[in-house]
């Protein structure tokens, strides 16, 4: 429906003296929809209001145009289809979890009797050939919709309807008829509360203001012992976000969605530019030149595409000028031009003159690269043109000879950290797993635990890079920067002593340290250039060349969640980055397929939470997929086991493998991630509560939304890109310097069922 919002209240300050189900009824027109969410708001309760009629989901045509082109029984089924679903979701919601909820209108429950007698003109008359159908599901409703607690009458005077009609600019409605029936609808609604043994109120409206309404329902409440009598005072203790929910119709809309659809060679259309118009400020003018070249590389462009290339070009200087020298370029077929010359005296026409040749598919001169990067990493080049170069990256890549240029360029940003044969360190060996990326990605916080443990009776020791959260993946510095106290270590010393202690050291690119990275990497997660393979292969290499190891396995992962999408994509992706490194030290990828999350949590806060209780091996009372823990576990058994397989090549996998898992069962790895922890300057008594309870450090919030679904069968397909745009950018789970005003949260997704598993209708 179009709204349906669910804030759960803890029971101690709740408002409401019991679990309660309203509805509100009345004539079409009275005012039903705004009174419901006018109550939602005061008793912080979900409410479904059904759709406007032009605001209805796709497959399901208005009724003033359904009455006369599909034929009355549909035009009565549509409006059921939208709100019966939500009827029983809202039953079942007060049955399983103890909550209270609002339905905006109880037309289905009372349908027949109204019919019976005579009324609802505007929907069928016994002369009509479809009646009989109509009243035997009407029937059927009646018999089987579930009750509700409180019935909520709104009666209007004809004058008030008629403001109220003025409001909803509905000229075509049958206000007259329609008025004529209220005493037979009021009288329905009393006899079959008065049957039920519920409460029924009726509310006499002086005038088409709500709040006015709204405070007639409470003093009804109250009186009736609805509500505590203190309500006033426990609202002010009350202080609760509420997420609010579109209709299913609707796209959950950022700027990523519009990336993706344009990534898929789709055309953007009017209700795509209607949201980047209502959230113009909302995003930098680095995330616009990146969605201006996107379109600009688009063929066969609409016209509300090359409209909205004008509209950014006009209200953005630094993409127009950008804009204006690469039609330029294109125009006068301009030559390559030198690297050093160029910047100092061309540095526009250069700087476009990248993007034509990675247009073009040729390679670009010696020294350009390098060049650019070099400037940016110093602030002298803009993100705006760098957005836009690596939006024409993505689209179509660039050469070998250039990615390993980039990679170099990177790299050497910074220092190089060698940790192999360091004397500080025992001349420990150093291992590493790295990911390529994936939603939902826990192992960056079980790995580390497990060469922890390992560390104490074998020299081997892992300084574990990790990074923050990138497009619609989660970050481990995110997972980890939540929990107080801890502490990233620099490179070098900071690093070394962390080692000494428990192992493995947990740091990240900055100033010292692949700072070029650092900076393109952030940049990349809000221009929806992240899934460019050339761009992976640079950021993982630079990353790697700069802090050598022993042994390194790539984690490629492929599928939907991830930035490799296929399988071949994967391969080439692994193979590029080894071809890299080798040159330098070993290294060897695996591949794993994401076909869905490998765990039930998307989101910073709750990721954290499942890979404890995992470690844990505490499932929280079925909260957490017992399957999916193994699933987890064993990619973990596995790599690990890979990895020092290449260090102790007399130890076969298998049992390296049988080892791990030992330090699973008998909870040695659980004390390794809190050794690891207060390494890391986590106190102590922050790490066990942490352990003991994870949701008092980090909470769970007091909103919980539950998503029921309306058809039944089996789970067959997981959009993981959508739920993790949707976690990090609309829930505001992933910080980002390009960001700042975007806070850490708690908030996230708790998937209850995985692929496979059977799905019945209505189903949270």
């Amino acid at each position: 429906g179009r709204r349906y919002t669910h804030a759960k209240i803890p029971e101690a300050i709740s408002s409401l003296s019991n679990p309660t189900l309203f509805a509100f009824m009345g004539i079409p027109g009275s005012g039903k929809s705004t009174s419901a969410k006018e109550l939602a708001k005061k008793l912080h309760i979900p409410v479904y209001c059904e759709p406007e009629e032009d605001q209805f989901p796709s497959d399901i045509p208005p009724l003033s145009v359904s009455r006369n082109k599909y034929g009355k029984f549909i035009s009565f089924n549509n409006f059921r289809k939208l709100r019966i679903p939500y009827l029983i979701a809202m039953a079942n919601s007060k049955m399983g979890n103890n909550s209270s909820g609002i339905i905006d209108t109880y037309y289905d429950k009372l349908a027949y009797d109204i019919l019976f007698q005579g009324g609802m003109k505007f929907i069928t008359e016994p002369e009509c050939n479809e009646y009989q159908n109509i009243m035997a599901v009407a029937e059927v409703d009646r018999k089987t919709l579930p009750n509700v607690d409180v019935l909520l009458f709104l009666t209007v005077s004809l004058s008030v309807l008629e403001a109220f009609r003025s409001k909803r600019n509905r000229d075509y409605e049958p206000h007259i008829s329609v008025f004529l029936e209220q005493d037979l609808f009021r009288e329905v609604a009393k006899n079959w509360a008065r049957t039920e043994g519920k409460h029924f109120i009726n509310i006499e409206q002086r005038n088409s203001n709500p709040k006015e309404t709204i405070d007639i329902i409470m003093t009804e409440l109250k009186s009736r012992g609805i509500i505590s009598d203190n309500y006033n005072q426990q609202r002010q203790l009350q202080v609760r976000p509420t997420i609010v929910m579109h209709d299913r119709s609707k796209k959950i809309f950022n700027i990523h969605t519009i990336y993706t659809k344009l990534a898929r060679n789709k055309s953007l259309d009017s209700v795509d530019i209607d949201f980047l118009e209502m959230n113009l400020q909302q995003y930098t003018e680095a995330q616009y030149a990146s969605l201006w070249m996107k379109l600009y590389l688009k063929e066969d462009k609409n016209q509300i595409e090359i409209a909205l290339m004008k509209r950014i070009t006009r209200d953005f200087k630094l993409i127009k000028k950008y804009a204006t020298v690469l039609e330029e370029t294109f125009t006068n077929n301009c030559k390559n031009l030198s690297p050093t010359k160029g910047l100092l005296l061309h540095e526009n026409q250069l700087l476009i003159q990248a993007i034509k040749m990675t247009i073009l598919g040729e390679s670009i001169s010696d020294g350009v690269i390098s060049a650019i990067l070099n400037r940016y990493h110093r602030d002298l080049i803009d993100d705006v043109f760098m957005a836009m170069w690596l939006a024409a990256i993505t689209k179509y890549q660039i050469s070998k000879d250039n990615i390993n240029e980039m990679t170099l360029a990177m790299s050497s940003s910074g220092k190089t950290f060698d940790y192999r044969n360091k004397p500080e360190l025992g001349c420990r060996k150093i291992i590493r797993r790295y990911p390529t990326g994936g939603l939902s990605e826990k192992i960056a916080l079980i790995m580390p635990s497990l060469i922890s443990c390992f560390s104490k009776e074998y020299p081997i020791a892992s300084n574990f890079l990790i990074a923050k959260t990138l497009s619609y993946t989660g970050g481990t510095w995110d997972k980890l920067n939540a929990i107080p106290g801890f502490q990233f270590p620099r490179q070098g010393s900071e690093a070394i002593a962390i080692m000494k202690k428990c192992g493995v050291a947990m740091s990240v690119t900055n100033e010292g340290f692949n700072p070029l990275d650092s900076k393109l990497y952030q940049l990349r997660g809000i221009t929806g250039t992240t899934e460019s393979s050339a761009l992976i292969v640079t950021s993982v290499a630079s990353k790697l060349l700069a802090l050598p190891a022993d042994a390194v396995l790539l984690d490629v992962r492929y599928g939907d969640g991830t930035f490799a999408t296929t399988l071949e994509d994967a391969v080439h992706l692994g193979e590029n980055i080894v071809e890299i490194i080798s040159r330098s030290y070993p290294c060897d990828y695996s591949l794993t397929e994401m076909k869905q999350p490998n765990g039930n949590a998307i989101g910073n806060h709750l990721e954290t939470i499942e890979a404890i209780c995992l470690m844990k091996n505490d499932d929280l009372a079925g909260l957490w997929s017992k399957a999916a823990f193994e699933e987890q576990k064993e990619l973990v058994v596995d790599m690990f086991s890979r990895l020092m397989n290449k260090l102790y090549p007399n130890i076969s996998q298998s049992t390296w493998q049988e080892l791990s898992k030992e330090k699973f069962s008998d909870g040695s790895i659980l004390k390794a991630f809190s050794h690891l922890l207060i390494s890391h300057g986590v106190n102590e008594k922050v790490c066990e509560e942490l352990i003991e309870a994870p949701f008092s450090i980090l909470p769970e919030n007091v909103v919980s939304v539950s998503i029921p679904i309306y058809e039944s069968g089996k789970l067959s397909y997981i959009d993981q890109k959508s739920l993790g745009y949707f976690v990090n950018f609309n829930l505001n789970t992933g910080l980002n310097q390009y960001v700042p005003k975007k806070e850490l949260n708690g908030y996230g997704i708790i998937l209850h069922k995985r692929l496979g598993d059977a799905i019945k209708f209505a189903e949270p």
